[in-house]
C-alpha cells in the first residue's frame, strides 16, 4: 500500500486529523513499510473513534523489553488510554522472545476495561541502526 492510500484511509476514519500532526505522521509510519508483523487496517477506525484525544509517546532503550519498561515507568498515564497502536524499531535479527516479554509487560500494566478498550495492535520494524531500540506508542484517550 502506498503512502497516499494510507493517508486516504486515515482521512476517511478521522477527517479532522491534520496531516501535519504527529499522530497522523506516526499512523502512516505504523501502516507503511516492511513490518515483521502485518498491520491490520481494521484497527484504524477503532483508534480514531469520535470524541477521542490522541498522543504519541516515544521511548528508547537497550532492548525491546527495556523500551516497554521505560514506557511503563516514565509514562504511567498510558495505562488510562482507551486504545493503542504501537511499533518497535530494532536492529536486524529480532529476538521474538524479547517481543513477547515486552508485550507481556505492557499487558500487565494496562488498566483494561473489557467493554471499552480498543484497539490494541503492534508491529515491528528492523532498522540498520545497530544497538538502537525504540517504541512508538500512538494512544487514544
Amino acid at each position: 500500500m502506498t503512502t497516499e492510500e494510507i493517508k486516504v484511509r486515515i482521512h476517511h476514519a478521522c477527517p479532522l486529523l491534520a496531516e501535519s500532526s504527529e499522530v497522523f505522521s506516526e499512523l502512516v509510519n505504523f501502516f507503511l513499510g516492511e513490518s515483521k508483523i502485518v498491520s491490520n487496517f481494521g484497527e484504524l477506525p477503532r483508534l480514531l473513534a469520535p470524541h477521542r484525544l490522541f498522543r504519541v509517546i516515544r521511548v528508547c532503550g537497550s532492548s525491546i523489553p527495556d523500551c516497554a519498561v521505560r514506557l511503563i515507568d516514565e509514562h504511567p498515564e498510558f495505562t488510562g488510554a482507551k486504545g493503542m497502536l504501537r511499533y518497535y524499531r530494532c536492529p536486524p535479527g529480532v529476538n521474538w522472545r524479547d517481543v513477547e516479554r515486552a508485550e507481556d509487560e505492557l499487558g500487565n500494566a494496562m488498566l483494561m476495561d473489557v467493554y471499552g478498550w480498543a484497539p490494541d495492535g503492534f508491529t515491528l520494524f528492523e532498522t540498520a541502526d545497530a544497538g538502537k531500540f525504540e517504541l512508538v506508542a500512538i494512544l487514544a484517550f
